[in-house]
């Protein structure tokens, strides 16, 4: 019988990474797949964006990358920032049962603003191969 080859929740495995790399550095946003109902000062909202199965198992998420703050600089710095920092995860041990091996592509921020509110947001995409750890 082949064996069966689940791949991690990417999103989560991030979520937590980021938020632990944001409280390392005294970052007071926090991370999230959803916007908190109370909307905070600065948070960065992940999504997936799809992507592709290589082989039985690598994959290529598309992580969309979401940062919300005060103003412009600090909206793109926020995004900057989560965005260095996922593009970091390769250069790590397994990372919550994932193993992240590269970066396939990253876009810069780029204004996103928000139709209903009037808080700056800033998004950027980056693309990962991951495998089960």
């Amino acid at each position: 019988m082949a064996d069966i080859v689940v791949f991690p929740d990417i999103l989560a495995v991030t979520v937590a990474f980021l938020n632990a790399e944001f409280a390392a550095r005294g970052e007071t946003a926090r991370a999230a797949t959803k916007v908190p109902k109370t909307r905070p000062a600065r948070y960065v909202r992940l999504d997936l964006g799809g992507g592709i199965e290589r082989n039985r198992i690598t994959g290529e998420p598309l992580l969309i990358i979401q940062a919300s703050a005060a103003d412009e600089p600090a909206a793109y710095g926020l995004c900057e920032l989560a965005r260095a920092l996922i593009r970091s995860m390769p250069e790590r041990d397994t990372i919550a049962g994932a193993s992240v091996m590269g970066c396939t592509s990253s876009s810069l921020p780029v204004p996103f603003p928000d139709p209903d509110l009037s808080t700056p947001r800033y998004q950027a995409t980056v693309g990962l191969l991951i495998s089960p750890a």
